[in-house]
């Protein structure tokens, strides 16, 4: 069943309506107002998120759940995404935050129903006191498996299990037409990191690490680590890859090869 909200009237009654009693749900609603009336200030030119978004309205607080949201063609019930989302040509929504710069206000002004979180919860507690009703649903995303179940639950929160079932089917089975196309190669000591002044890459157990088996590659840093290790340089010398993958700026690319 589709997450429902309260009426915006209600959302906006007026406090010169009634004397206002200052108890614990009054003083909800005007910290409430206050940080909407603040958020709407700092707000500038920044993206509005659509008016007529369809309930449940998300907010993909994660780059990944943002392209999932999108690939599945949901992405009209996005009100808000998180910094580096990248969206389709041509479609724009309001940056809400990411897990570096947390704020409750960018979140408020675009009145979601559910957030879509990779985070800690213990993160949106601040959140959660100020407006109760937003439903926080927590995902996990380490493996291809978690992917293809994220779209299932998603399917679900929208009030569409078909279609979240559909395209968990559909991916499922790209991935395993991709192992069957790549299982006789011999594999390609690869090298994925992000960043290259202190790198970080994938270890086993990882989606990435996943993709570059499936590719037909082997995981250099699978052998040795799980997770996501930041080895030394002097390490990543000695595994000496055939492919290196290094995911940086644009701007820094030639720094990275060099």
């Amino acid at each position: 069943m589709a997450v429902g909200r309260r009426s915006q009237h209600a959302r906006t009654r007026s406090l010169a309506a009634k004397e206002i009693t200052i108890g614990n749900r009054d003083m909800r609603f005007v910290s409430r107002l206050l940080v909407v009336l603040a958020a709407l200030v700092i707000a500038g030119c920044r993206p509005s998120a659509p008016d007529n978004a369809p309930h449940p309205r998300l907010v993909t607080f994660s780059p990944a759940l943002t392209r999932i949201v999108f690939d599945m063609g949901l992405g009209d019930h996005v009100v808000g995404v998180a910094t580096y989302s990248r969206l389709p040509a041509g479609i724009s929504r309001p940056i809400v935050g990411d897990t570096i710069n947390f704020r409750v206000e960018p979140i408020l002004v675009v009145n979601p129903d559910v957030l879509l979180v990779q985070m800690d919860l213990a993160n949106f507690e601040s959140l959660r006191r100020i407006d109760p009703s937003i439903l926080i649903e927590h995902f996990t995303i380490e493996t291809l498996e978690d992917v293809a179940n994220a779209m299932e639950r998603v399917g679900t929160l929208v009030d569409k299990p078909d279609a979240g079932l559909t395209h968990k089917r559909a991916f499922l089975d790209k991935l395993e037409s991709l192992r069957t196309r790549t299982s006789a190669l011999t594999p390609v000591p690869t090298l994925f990191v992000l960043g290259y002044r202190a790198p970080s890459g994938p270890g086993s157990g990882t989606f990435i690490d996943q993709m570059i088996t499936l590719a037909g590659g082997s995981n250099v840093l699978a052998d040795k680590f799980k997770g996501w290790p930041n080895p030394p340089l002097e390490s990543i010398i000695k595994l000496a890859p055939a492919v290196i993958i290094c995911q940086c700026k644009p701007e820094d690319a030639a720094d990275a090869e060099a």
